[in-house]
């Protein structure tokens, strides 16, 4: 009797885990840190914080285009459990869009949207994962929209020329707010995509363009090509840095389009910015960490520190600007990099980088290991409300024309 109990049991274990997809390509690991081991190995301290309690990994590939900065994975907001998966499906050649549950590895689609998957190209996936901006080339129209993922629907943005707007000479950016409310869409021209047209924020619940910054509208426009665009949290702010001349153009959205022009902060290496509440902040690849307050009424940068280690590749200031999460290389080269479209030859193989995530206090100064991890990271995402972080790690596996298919490992920090 015990023995058939055994088999049945065995049985209905293989067909549940047949049922929830678990395949050699999509492997999932789950890794329990007790205090002990934790300190033995350095993994974690336990006097942050952030104290690593668990740690889920979770394999997969992706294919994307050659420049691409967009992540591949997104933090579901109704489960603190799963994922959002964007992979790639070999044996038909398209995209996936799966839910994961990062604990065993179960996974399955969360999107049945396939109306225009053959002539679409995306452009930027939601923090969430719940919508994916792009573009339809069909005829002599572009088409830009955006696909929810959950409820197979499409929302128009704009629609483009394509013999006067041609796709080798206007590119379209997007950059979505945290909330994944708002998008704020791009057109820029040029060889290089340093000078734009337009700016404009669409509004995901209203279903439409909510605001429009033309170049012409900015005071000495036709002498300024940005280097970087930076979006707030929020949406309302975008944040344009120029070289030639150096320069800071602030686009309020929520203030009717108020444009201010900001003093440079004056750095001698490369610096990455953030804006967070009203706050924005600028690390530079020395470990100087600066902060420009909206709200003080003044002009200028203020330094919070210039003790943070080199070579960070990516940060988050968390939420009450207390704390800096840093994903942080151990090699001889030392990159930074937080917005997206910074060209850095950011993955090279598995050239023995690696790259360990910590925690540093902007108060006390006092610094927590994380996590270890091997290879170079691709995208760093917190939740402070259900105290996880997601961290993408990628590896160029080859090329296939103008795309790239990747070895995605991906790795999530559960907290006390």
């Amino acid at each position: 009797m015990k023995t058939s109990k055994i088999n049945t049991m065995c049985v209905i274990i293989v067909i549940v885990l047949m049922l929830c997809g678990c395949s050699d390509e999509n492997k999932s690991k789950t890794v329990l840190l007790p205090d002990k081991l934790a300190k033995e190995n350095g993994d974690i301290s336990t006097d942050s914080e952030f104290v690593s309690q668990k740690i889920y990994k979770y394999n997969y590939q992706t294919m994307e285009k050659e420049n691409s900065r967009m992540a591949s994975a997104f933090l579901n907001e109704e489960d603190k459990n799963s994922v959002f998966v964007k992979g790639y499906d070999l044996d038909n050649l398209k995209t996936k869009y799966e839910k994961v549950d990062i604990r065993y590895g179960f996974h399955e689609p969360y999107s049945n949207y396939n109306k225009n998957l053959d002539t679409f190209e995306e452009i930027a996936v939601s923090p969430n994962g719940s919508f994916v901006f792009g573009e339809i080339k069909s005829g002599g129209e572009r088409q830009f929209i955006i696909i929810d993922l959950y409820h197979n629907t499409e929302m128009e943005l704009l629609r483009l020329n394509a013999e006067e707007y041609s796709n080798n000479f206007y590119h379209m950016k997007g950059i979505w707010s945290k909330d994944s409310k708002k998008l704020i869409y791009i057109l820029e021209s040029g060889y290089q995509s340093e000078d734009f047209n337009f700016i404009s924020v669409f509004d995901v619940n209203k279903k439409k363009t909510v605001q429009t910054m033309k170049k012409t509208e900015i005071e000495n426009s036709q002498f300024f090509n940005y280097k970087q665009i930076v979006v707030s949290d929020d949406g309302n702010k975008v944040l344009l840095y120029g070289m030639n001349p150096e320069i800071y153009f602030l686009i309020d959205f929520s203030k009717e389009k108020q444009i201010k022009v900001l003093s440079p902060l004056e750095s001698e290496t490369e610096v990455a910015y953030s804006i967070k509440n009203n706050k924005m902040y600028g690390l530079s690849t020395t470990g100087s960490l600066y902060v420009y307050d909206f709200d003080s009424g003044l002009d200028q940068w203020n330094l919070i520190t210039s003790e943070l280690p080199k070579g960070i590749f990516d940060y988050i200031i968390c939420d009450g600007g207390d704390t800096i999460i840093t994903a942080e290389e151990c090699s001889d080269k030392s990159y930074i990099e937080h917005q997206k479209g910074v060209n850095i030859d950011y993955i090279n193989g598995n050239d023995g980088v690696k790259t360990n995530i910590y925690s540093h206090s902007l108060v006390n100064g006092s610094s927590q290991l994380l996590y270890k991890g091997n290879g170079r990271i691709f995208e760093l995402t917190i939740d402070q409300k259900e105290k996880r972080l997601l961290a993408e790690f990628r590896t160029k596996n080859y090329f296939y024309q103008h795309n790239i298919m990747y070895d995605v490992n991906l790795v999530m920090i559960m907290f006390n």
